[in-house]
């Protein structure tokens, strides 16, 4: 289990990051390195904008170190709290902006007929693109983790399981390659997860509580 495996270190640095993003608006992110004996510990941290983080290449950073991943959280309160108070004219509690997160959420998941338990936590689908990618290609062990500023305790993770195949490394080349031309024409992409994608990856939910 992952929980086992995490450092002192990389829980502080998972809960500075996560309190920062919700004080700046701004997203944030590290790398994850794996010692030799198996524990998670946290690389240099990354400052985004509200919606884009750009991390270093991992191998331009990790000096020889295991890299598993990385951890970035996503940016709810600062965009929801605005649109809530336009719509309203009243300032939203925390409380009220979880529960729109929320509804958004479903709402985009049910369109998609993902019936899959999904949370506020869980990676975009580009995300998830990207670490598949970065484990065929053997950059990464394919660990991508999240957290957000509804949400100081909690941070997902998802893994790429070990059997994935040449076909599915094809698709992930095709949906990043159509998603790009999309953006270049100035189309938007949605950012939700596809059911296609979600059998490929292990979940694990760790509470930096405990």
């Amino acid at each position: 289990m992952i929980h086992d495996k995490i450092t002192p270190e990389l829980i502080k640095s998972f809960s500075t990051a996560i309190k920062s993003t919700r004080t700046t608006g701004q997203e944030q992110g590290f790398h994850i390195f794996k010692d030799r004996h198996g524990n998670l510990s946290p690389g240099k941290t990354f400052y985004g904008e509200e919606e884009s983080l750009q991390l270093e290449s991992p191998q331009g950073v990790c000096y020889g170190a295991r890299i598993q991943g990385d951890f970035h959280t996503h940016v709810f309160v600062k965009p929801l709290r605005k649109a809530i108070r336009e719509n309203t004219g009243k300032r939203p509690s925390i409380n009220e902006i979880r529960d729109v997160a929320i509804e958004l959420m479903i709402w985009r998941y049910e369109e998609k007929g993902i019936k899959e338990e999904m949370s506020l936590n869980t990676p975009t689908y580009d995300d998830a693109l990207k670490a598949i990618l970065c484990k065929y290609e053997n950059i990464t062990n394919g660990m991508m983790s999240i957290g957000i500023d509804l949400d100081e305790y909690n941070v997902e993770f998802w893994t790429v399981k070990e059997n994935i195949t040449d076909k599915d490394y094809r698709k992930v080349l095709n949906e990043l390659g159509r998603r790009y031309k999309r953006e270049k024409s100035g189309e938007s992409n949605s950012q939700a997860m596809e059911k296609w994608i979600i059998s490929l990856f292990e979940k694990e939910t760790i509470d930096l509580r405990n």
